[in-house]
């Protein structure tokens, strides 16, 4: 414990109520836990505490408490409070439990000390390191002088903070370049795994809004309207959700709304793809933990961000210069296919007529007729609501893959082992060493393995066809080409009846 000086020493600094100096307590836990558990917040107040009660002349006002805060930043809100304070003349006494809790900077600690501190005639003192300015004066108790135990402790205070960092920053950049996550925090729609503090694992509530994002902007949702829907249907933002998940923080949680840049930044993260970009040189190491997006998924999507596109569908009323519809619009009448003409003039659309009467006298047919872009419009509409339809499959199919994969290498495992056993049973079955049962349940349960596995591939095999099929269909709504290949492919027929309605017959219905 310090020294004690005579009651006259301090009578200038002593307020004229209570001849009390206002004591304020200032505490720093460090950004990066390299401190000692002796640097808890509550042991700091402990000591702290504990020092003024056994001081005549000190009455502790207030605790200011920076929690996660850098030594060599002396921007910390706390801090600045008890500046704005002491320059409010609400404090003149700050005790520390150590310099290196006021800061690990040489040059701003000696400015706080010996320059601000003396000229606002604040006491200031370090408990631990001894150090106890009296009277606006630069004083140490024992007799040190005040100039050489400051600055020398300073200086090994920023020695510690500078070895600290270069070996922090040698340490993250391992861990970087094997693909560890380094945040403090995982990003939305991801937690940190139980099992490695470095391992992203999909979060449940929140992975489930990512997918909706990159899905909706896949099919060409503008990104405002994203944002529309998300806000309509009270889906926290990630700063909300990760407050309500237990995140603690003074964070800017701005209007609770979703935003435009939010998305935007969603949508351009490539951690979704099961990558992990870090650090200043943006590092990238591939498939480090589970996707919440398909790779193709992503590209299309970083393809529409980077050409400016508005990620909307365009007019489907817009004519076909290409006769995409060749030999597919059937007449409801008479079952003939319609031909295709341009409409009279310059005018750039086209119709469908049936001339079942031309060729086979009056009588034969209605006479139907349609305009290109009705049937074309109606064909918009069914790819529109087939995507409604498959979308939450769609969203799951990574997941669903994925688990079909895992099964699939697990069952080729047994398979091969099954394989051992058999060989040794059919050779102990030749021996006599065992009977025709026992090989034979070994045979059998070989080929139940296999027929899984086939089971398994099929699966795999039907999800990647209805994978591609969604895929084109969304692909359809904005791509000329892929709207032909579509009609082409997944199209039977387009009937037209006579009341004007239109039916389209896709080949697997």
């Amino acid at each position: 414990m310090l020294a004690r000086k005579s009651r006259k020493n301090f009578i200038e600094n002593k307020t004229e109520e209570n001849n009390l100096l206002r004591a304020a307590g200032y505490i720093r836990l460090s950004v990066n836990k390299a401190d000692q558990p002796s640097d808890s917040i509550e042991n700091q107040k402990k000591i702290i505490g504990g020092y003024s009660e056994t001081n005549f002349d000190l009455q502790l006002e207030k605790f200011y408490i920076d929690d996660k805060a850098s030594g060599r930043d002396f921007n910390r809100p706390a801090f600045n409070e008890m500046i704005e304070d002491i320059r409010a003349g609400k404090i003149n006494c700050v005790i520390v439990k150590d310099l290196s809790r006021l800061g690990r900077s040489l040059i701003d600690v000696g400015y706080y000390v010996q320059m601000f501190f003396p000229g606002q005639k604040i006491r200031f003192i370090s408990i631990a390191n001894g150090i106890d300015t009296l009277d606006g004066m630069r004083n140490i108790i024992f007799g040190k002088l005040p100039g050489d135990h400051i600055s020398l402790t300073s200086l090994m205070d920023e020695q510690y903070a500078i070895d600290i960092s270069k070996k922090t920053q040698s340490v993250l950049k391992n861990y970087i370049e094997e693909g560890k996550h380094v945040a403090p925090r995982a990003p939305y729609g991801y937690r940190k795994s139980d099992c490695d503090y470095h391992t992203l694992v999909p979060d449940a509530e929140s992975a489930i809004v990512v997918k909706k994002i990159f899905s909706m902007a896949f099919v060409r949702i503008s990104i405002n309207e994203i944002v529309r829907q998300l806000n309509a249907k009270g889906i926290p933002t990630p700063i909300s959700y990760a407050v309500s998940q237990g995140l603690k923080g003074n964070y800017n949680r701005g209007n609770g709304l979703w935003n435009s840049r939010t998305v935007k930044d969603i949508l351009l993260n490539r951690t979704y793809v099961g990558d992990l970009e870090q650090g200043k040189d943006k590092h990238v190491v591939q498939d480090t933990h589970e996707p919440l997006v398909c790779r193709d998924v992503f590209d299309v999507v970083q393809q529409l961000i980077s050409e400016g596109a508005s990620i909307s569908p365009n007019k489907t009323n817009a004519p076909c210069e290409d006769n995409i519809l060749r030999g597919k619009v059937i007449c409801g009448c008479c079952g003939r296919k319609m031909q295709r003409r341009k409409g009279s003039g310059n005018a750039n659309w086209h119709f469908f007529t049936c001339i079942s009467n031309n060729r086979l006298g009056a009588g034969h047919c209605t006479g139907m007729y349609i305009r290109e872009s009705d049937i074309m419009d109606a064909i918009f509409r069914e790819v529109k609501s087939y995507i409604h339809d498959n979308e939450a499959a769609f969203i799951t199919y990574v997941d669903r893959k994925s688990v079909l994969e895992v099964n699939e290498k697990q069952l080729a495992r047994q398979i091969n082992e099954q394989r051992e056993v058999s060989r040794s049973r059919y050779e102990n079955f030749i021996r006599g060493i065992v009977d025709k049962e026992d090989y034979t349940f070994e045979r059998n349960k070989r080929e139940t393995l296999h027929t899984e596995l086939q089971n398994i591939n099929n699966q795999i095999k039907w999800q990647n066809e209805k994978y591609e099929q969604y895929l084109l269909f969304c692909n359809a709504l904005n791509d000329k080409e892929k709207i032909g290949q579509l009609v082409a492919d997944c199209i039977l027929n387009v009937s037209v009846l006579a009341n004007g309605q239109i039916n389209v017959k896709w080949r697997d219905s």
